[in-house]
């Protein structure tokens, strides 16, 4: 029996007698419960120390030292556990004895109720025989009446199942959240889904753009592009002729009506080369303030502007794991797509530094660069764009002729031409049309509730973007630069003639290189002249194709929609973040109601489990209700948690393409830039500075070699600026917060309306190209004629 503080009192016998009352006192078995906790924690600690240097010494070699350290550790663990569990179990006995030994005095009844040790404790005294008095009263001492209360268990029962009862209503509340939060009659899962599916749809159709917007653009200056080649072709004819007139000049073995035809052939040839130069460059002066000019420049903005959204994703896209774990892995992920596309940065040594030196060295070897008319060529639809441009330059070149000289011949010869040139604009239109109408429906299918808008459509104004740019200086200077270049062009002639003269008169000095040398310089340079003549008409011919061509209505008409099309693909490419971040905080949303439901479901599962074991026969009914109404609840949470995982997994696969195929695109503008700065590099080698005809082309390579090389530098550096940012990045544990739905909501509402007008803007532009097309094709319903006559009209 557990020591007790008894109260005296006397019994009808005089006898006194000890009752029972709360108190302490040493108890032995709570002291041996003390010494074997104290033995067990000893014994773990010494098991460790013998344990952990027992695998240390094994590591090393020593077998038998190592093994008998390790058993030491082991023996010790098992009899640290030993005396652990015999501690607790001696304070479980001890807790239970002593609930049996407390007994509660009632201060009603006459006799006390004793155990026997308390019995032992009472002295007897033995009373008189001859007293016959009655006795005196007993003097019972006043305690304090203890009510009875319940058993324990049964009380922390209750109070258990009733937390566990709000727990999973408060589950249930969050869960409610989930499902009832409603956008524009839409819920949490219709709209995160919808984001999704835009985000998809936005980032096929950016690419997709991007990659058909690059062909239109490239067709559109195929002609200047054609010009370049002939001209490049042309330098070389006329490097080769001066060369080898220099060679055959100053020889004694000369035929002079031969070398003075050579000579006067040769003046000829830098002459036109010259002129030719000098056309070129006064054209492209004029391209700079085109229409095709502007929107090579919106599209340089684009992309741009993609390269920033990309490189800001992947900073931003571990954002989306839940653990830091994960978060750490994906940011590894990404910096490794950052780091591979050092290898193609050539320019980009391993210290950070940009160097333009040693550029003849950059092998493209493993690298497939697509050059500008090679991707034209490369297009699907290359047959069919062919096919109408080489008529578009028949035609326009029998036009040029009949200009020059309008026979009845030549008139027939045009007509014949615009015959099969109209047949292949019809063509052309007939697949624009599909393409038209497929896009349209796609919209339509994505966007079902938006309307196509009756307001005009706006494009960028030209003058803004070419207000910086005065088109008569620059070809006065061209003009300027060309006069300079051919008085040093005649000068450099005259010095050749002086050193002949100076080789074969003053000096007398013989030429060892025998006649047949001379003659065969002198057939290779009359060999070049058809090759001169033609590379010469070719370049005229391009030119002045190309200069004709932008004049023509179909040319005007195509860069009209290609305007079109660039401002909603800068708007579109803009617009990529913000779908992102809408979508990331529907699902952060969604992520922090179920965090917070989590957390209950958890304690309320913990507390079942804990208290079903030891529950009173009364209580086990009401506790298996809220069990099954807790699983009903776990497997709701579940199907949320599920969703989300869904989500999130969608999402990231959305953000992984989107990142790759921009990496992809920057990689793309990078190898082509910089293999266009290895083509000039070859070329500038090769260029002999001597000759002034030659140096009108060079400063024209120059001046694009310093745009490229700017190009480059701009995509480096801002690589480089960004791969730093993303190697010092570190991740920091993640706090869901729950957003206010109310705020959430507004902003939404903000965004999408940007949205809403985005898409507008398409059906407008993709609709209006559908009438335009089916107008030149005459296939326009009569109705929709009626209809757009009254709205010009109206405009009027």
């Amino acid at each position: 029996m557990s020591p007790q503080l008894i109260n005296e009192s006397k019994s009808p016998l005089n006898v006194p007698v000890k009752t029972l009352s709360k108190g302490t006192g040493a108890n032995p078995t709570l002291s041996i419960q003390r010494k074997d906790r104290v033995w067990g924690i000893l014994l773990l600690v010494l098991s460790l120390i013998f344990f952990l240097p027992g695998i240390a010494i094994l590591v090393v070699g020593f077998l038998e030292i190592g093994i008998s350290l390790c058993l030491l550790g082991l023996l010790g663990l098992i009899l640290g556990i030993f005396f652990l569990v015999k501690a607790r179990t001696s304070l479980k006995i001890l807790t239970d004895k002593t609930r049996e030994d407390i007994v509660i005095q009632d201060p009603k009844k006459d006799l006390a109720i004793l155990d026997d040790e308390s019995l032992r404790e009472i002295p007897i005294s033995p009373t008189p025989k001859t007293s016959l008095r009655t006795p005196p009263p007993i003097e019972i001492e006043e305690e304090p009446l203890v009510i009875p209360s319940y058993p324990i268990e049964t009380t922390e029962a209750e109070r258990a199942l009733e937390e566990i009862s709000e727990d999973v209503k408060q589950v249930e509340i969050y869960l409610t959240k989930i499902r009832t939060w409603s956008h524009q009659n839409q819920g949490l899962f219709e709209k995160t889904e919808q984001k999704l599916k835009t985000l998809e749809s936005v980032l096929d159709a950016t690419f997709s753009e991007i990659s058909h917007l690059e062909l239109c653009l490239l067709r559109q200056e195929v002609y200047f592009l054609e010009a370049e080649a002939a001209l490049k072709r042309l330098w070389n004819n006329v490097q080769a002729s001066l060369n080898m007139l220099g060679s055959i000049i100053v020889s004694p073995n000369e035929d002079k009506g031969v070398l003075r035809s050579a000579t006067n052939l040769a003046k000829m040839y830098a002459s036109d080369f010259i002129t030719m130069v000098t056309r070129f460059k006064n054209r492209q002066a004029t391209f700079k303030s085109s229409t095709l000019a502007v929107a090579k420049q919106m599209f340089e903005e684009s992309l741009d502007l993609l390269a920033t959204n990309v490189y800001e994703s992947i900073l931003t896209s571990h954002e989306l794991e839940t653990s830091s774990s994960k978060a750490k892995q994906r940011l590894r992920k990404k910096r490794k797509l950052l780091h591979e596309l050092q290898t193609s940065i050539l320019c980009l040594r391993e210290d950070g530094s940009v160097n333009f030196a040693d550029i003849k060295l950059w092998d493209f070897t493993q690298t497939d660069v697509k050059i500008k008319l090679a991707k034209i060529k490369a297009s699907p639809r290359f047959d069919q764009i062919s096919s109408f441009k080489s008529q578009l330059f028949e035609y326009l070149s029998n036009k040029h002729i009949w200009e020059e000289n309008p026979t009845q011949k030549n008139r027939k010869f045009v007509q014949k031409e615009k015959t099969l040139l109209d047949s292949k604009i019809q063509e052309f239109y007939s697949e624009e049309l599909k393409i038209a109408m497929n896009k349209l429906k796609e919209l339509q299918d994505l966007y079902p509730n938006t309307k196509v808008p009756t307001k005009e459509t706006r494009i960028r104004s030209e003058k803004q973007i070419r207000s910086d740019f005065n088109l008569q200086e620059e070809l006065d200077k061209i003009s300027l630069e060309a006069t300079e270049c051919q008085e040093k062009q005649t000068k450099y002639l005259a010095s050749l003639e002086q050193k002949r003269l100076v080789a074969t008169g003053t000096t007398g000095k013989e030429d060892k290189r025998p006649l047949k040398d001379f003659q065969t310089c002198t057939e290779n340079l009359n060999a070049f002249s058809p090759d001169m003549k033609n590379n010469m008409r070719a370049a005229k011919s391009f030119l002045e194709s190309e200069t004709r061509e932008t004049e023509e209505e179909i040319n005007k008409t195509e860069m009209s929609y290609i305007l079109q099309r660039l401002e909603i693909l800068q708007q579109e490419i803009s617009n990529i973040p913000v779908i992102i971040q809408q979508g990331k905080k529907l699902l952060l949303h969604r992520e922090s109601l179920l965090t917070a439901a989590k957390q209950k479901l958890t304690y309320a599962q913990h507390q079942l489990e804990k208290h079903l074991k030891c529950l009173p026969e009364e209580m086990k009914n009401k506790y298996e209700i809220v069990a099954t109404k807790l699983k009903e609840t776990s497997i709701n949470y579940s199907h949320e948690q599920t969703i989300l995982l869904n989500q999130k997994s969608h999402l990231k696969r959305s953000l992984d393409r989107f990142e790759k195929e921009g990496m992809n695109n920057i990689q793309e503008r990078l190898v082509s830039n910089l293999f266009e700065l290895w083509q000039f590099a070859g070329e500038e080698h090769i260029i002999h500075n001597s000759i002034p005809c030659l140096q009108l082309y060079l400063t024209y390579k120059k001046a694009e070699k310093n745009k490229t090389a700017k190009a480059v530098l701009k995509l480096t550096e801002q690589y480089k600026s960004y791969r730093s940012i993303l190697d010092l990045k570190e991740i920091e544990e993640k706090q869901s917060v729950s957003q206010n739905e109310e705020s959430l909501n507004e902003e939404l509402d903000k965004e999408e309306e940007k949205e809403e007008g985005l898409t507008c803007l398409k059906l407008q532009i993709t609709q209006e190209r559908i009438e335009n097309l089916q107008t030149k094709l005459g296939t326009m319903p009569e109705s929709q004629q009626a209809t757009i006559k009254s709205k010009k009209k109206k405009k009027k």
